[in-house]
Formats: C-alpha cells, structure tokens, sequence
C-alpha cells in the first residue's frame, strides 16, 4: 500500500476520472495508455531497494509510472527523476507533468519534452549519471533500441534499466539483441511477465565489427 495521498491519486487515474491539464482544465484519459497497478508496485520497489539518486523514464503521458517512481523517491528523502517526452504539452496535455506538483514533488521532478535522441546525449555530455531507467517511449525497434544504447551510456555498474510492454514483438527482439551483443548488461528476474529488467555488470568491452545473431 503507498501513502494514502498517491493512492487517492491513483485511484481516480485507474478509475478513468478526468484529470487536470497544465491549462487547469480538466482532460478526459484513454483507457489504454497506462502501466497496470503490478507494473507500477515492482517500480516503486525497485526504486525504495536501488535508492537511485537519479532516475530517468522515456516516455511520460499520463504519468502512472511517475507516481509510483516519485512516491519512493519521497518515501526515501532523496533523489530526483527526469522524464522525458516530446508530446507532454500537445498530445497529453501536461497532465504527467503535473505528477511533481500534486505529490509535492516539483523540486525533484523535471519534465524535458524533446525526443530521447535529442535529450540522452545531451545529458551524457554533461556526464549525468543515472542509476534507475524505465523506458516506455516509442515502441518502434528502432526507437527502442535507441532508448537503451543511450540510456545506457549513462548508467554505471549496478544501474538497472527496465523494459516495458514485453508483449511487443519489437521489445522481445529489443531483449534477445541486448542478451547476445551485451555482456556488459546482465538479465535479472522479473516477477512479471511484461516487463524486464536488466542490470549493468561492466563495461562495453565490444571490439569493432563485433556483431552476434540474435
């Protein structure tokens, strides 16, 4: 059970209750973009075990994920988490972005609406370290392969980088790529069977060319 002011929140997000926008209005949600209650607990824990001082998420629309990530990271009394999504003010109103506020939470949560591509080696130049990663962007291959080759340049031994939405065929192969070509990343068990977890064991110590089936 979480504090009762992030239950309450959550409640009437997975209720389907309109929510408020970064206007003040008040924005109907779809019902489909969303983490389930399970997806949301195993981040919480993962975040009060890790205690990160950083966390990153790809991907933040409606902001179920935020809460339970800004939740922990309250519950711990320190840390910060930066989430990032082109289409917050448009598509989705500002309605994630308003997570920080209603948990009192803003001083510790920021929100860049610019794609990963743009942002992640942006903050590798300014040699940003991360200790916990949830990607949830764009489920593309492609988009997805980016958001974990850049994720990870920014996450040092013992960083545990999440995968969601394992049902699509393009995360599986996401996976099956990261577990023959990446020794420095380690598969650890996930209680679920729609997200995976992987944890960083080394470095990149692939030589040029170096390319295995996958």
């Amino acid at each position: 059970m979480l504090p009762h002011d992030a239950e309450a929140l959550l409640k009437t997000m997975y209720d389907g209750a309109p929510q408020v926008g970064a206007d003040g209005a008040f924005h109907l949600m779809d019902s489909v973009t969303r983490i389930s209650r399970e997806q949301g607990m195993l981040l919480y824990h993962l975040c009060l075990d890790r205690e990160p001082e950083v966390v990153l998420e790809t991907g933040l629309a409606y902001g179920f994920s935020t809460v339970f990530l800004l939740t922990a990271l309250r519950e711990a009394g320190r840390g910060r988490h930066i989430a990032l999504d082109p289409f917050q003010s448009g598509h989705w109103h500002g309605v994630g972005a308003q997570r920080g506020l209603q948990l009192g939470m803003q001083d510790r949560f920021s929100v860049i609406e610019e794609r990963a591509e743009h942002v992640l080696p942006r903050l590798a130049a300014q040699r940003l370290r991360v200790q916990l990663v949830f990607i949830d962007g764009g489920h593309h291959f492609d988009s997805a392969m980016l958001d974990f080759t850049l994720a990870a340049r920014l996450c040092d031994v013992g960083a545990v980088i999440v995968l969601d939405d394992l049902n699509r065929p393009s995360i599986r192969c996401l996976v099956r790529y990261i577990e023959a070509n990446r020794k420095d990343w380690r598969r650890i068990p996930s209680p679920l069977a729609n997200a995976c977890l992987f944890e960083r064991v080394g470095k990149d110590e692939r030589q040029g060319g170096h390319f295995v089936r996958f």
